[in-house]
């Protein structure tokens, strides 16, 4: 996990350099700033339209998640905010799960 996640780090990086600007956006690729479990939280986010679908790929590299969706529709307006609650959900889930191992220690 922490080799993909590495990589995955890594190739944002290059395409970063690439642009050469202090921006949000890379090659393809959004970086933002979005809310999850009422934390702020670091989003690499790419979303494309290919013939007869829509597809978008959230990244969050400082939790170690990503989330992938998809709809069978072009031009679908809902599937980045399916992907944001999904992602709202797992993190709610993990600060759950780590208040409860918190108790024990």
């Amino acid at each position: 996990m922490r080799v993909a996640r590495w990589r995955a780090e890594a190739a944002l990086a290059v395409l970063l350099v690439v642009v050469r600007a202090s921006t949000t956006y890379a090659p393809g690729w959004t970086v933002t700033s979005v809310q999850l479990a009422g934390e702020p939280a670091r989003m690499v986010s790419h979303r494309g339209s290919p013939m007869g679908g829509t597809v978008s790929l959230l990244t969050f590299p400082d939790l170690g998640l990503a989330i992938a969706a998809a709809a069978n529709e072009t031009n679908a307006t809902g599937v980045n905010p399916f992907a944001l609650q999904v992602a709202e959900a797992f993190t709610r889930h993990q600060n759950r799960l780590d208040n409860h191992i918190q108790v024990f220690y």
